[in-house]
């Protein structure tokens, strides 16, 4: 009988302290898969950050061997061209974007760009840069039987 009686008075005064206490339970248990979920996509942001931070510095290596001449243009854009980890959309909007009948040169066309950038665009050097890289391009493809590249067409 006592034990009825206590079991009793746990269940009249006690049921809604142990309600509240399986609910901050329960929320503990929520939080923490939320943390788990939080913990797994900074994870993967920083492993994309990564690829594109590496994905930068070998366009930036091969620009600048390209400005010293120690590549050729094209030798230049194809290298940049096979780097891993192409930014969503990269040639559909290299296609849109840049100057050329074909991808090769469109990319040409790229490479002029990003190795101005680096010289810095108000740089004296830039524009002496920009006239050497563009003679070598038309150098290279005006003798080129051109396949033109479709352009993307927008909607």
């Amino acid at each position: 009988m006592a034990t009825t009686l206590l079991l009793a008075g746990v269940w009249i005064y006690g049921r809604e302290p142990l309600r509240k206490a399986y609910a901050d339970v329960s929320e503990i248990g929520r939080v923490q898969q939320d943390a788990k979920a939080l913990e797994r996509v900074t994870k993967e942001v920083d492993e994309r950050r990564a690829r594109s931070d590496a994905r930068r510095e070998a366009k930036n290596r091969i620009c600048r061997d390209l400005i010293a001449g120690r590549l050729t243009l094209v030798t230049a854009a194809r290298q940049v061209g096979a780097l891993p980890d192409a930014p969503r959309h990269f040639w559909e909007l290299l296609r849109l974007l840049e100057k050329g009948a074909t991808d090769e040169e469109r990319m040409c066309w790229h490479v002029i760009d990003w190795a101005c950038m680096l010289v810095g665009d108000e740089s004296p050097e830039v524009d002496v840069l920009r006239r050497r890289l563009e003679a070598e391009l038309r150098t290279e493809f005006q003798h080129r039987p051109s396949r033109p590249t479709p352009r993307p067409h927008l909607e």
